[in-house]
């Protein structure tokens, strides 16, 4: 059931998005209250555009997990970097036939 309202929430305005979302909040429906309180999140709405149409509660936890979105993202993409910059640096260590390169001797 609650997959089913997800889809149709995917679909709908945004007015009727943030209806679901307080209906679901009332429900403890918490799949659905996560989808849709992503949906409002991802509709560029300032906070003090949601407030005029939600209880302050509900934006305030709209943009507390709009924040920790935002920072796991920003460690995945350092664990990325840091893989990447890894990656190189072994490259680097192994010719184009993959055995070790000699270290340059100088005479």
């Amino acid at each position: 059931m609650q997959k089913q309202l997800e889809s149709m929430v995917e679909k709908a305005s945004i007015d009727d998005v943030m209806r679901v979302l307080l209906a679901s909040r009332k429900q403890e429906l918490h799949q659905l209250w996560s989808t849709c309180s992503h949906l409002v999140s991802k509709s560029g709405l300032t906070p003090e555009v949601l407030a005029k149409h939600l209880p302050i509660d509900v934006v305030a936890k709209i943009e507390e997990e709009e924040e920790a979105e935002k920072q796991g993202s920003a460690a995945d993409l350092k664990w990325l970097q840091r893989k990447v910059f890894l990656l190189r640096k072994q490259s680097c260590l192994f010719n184009k036939w993959g055995t070790p390169q000699q270290e340059a001797s100088f005479p």
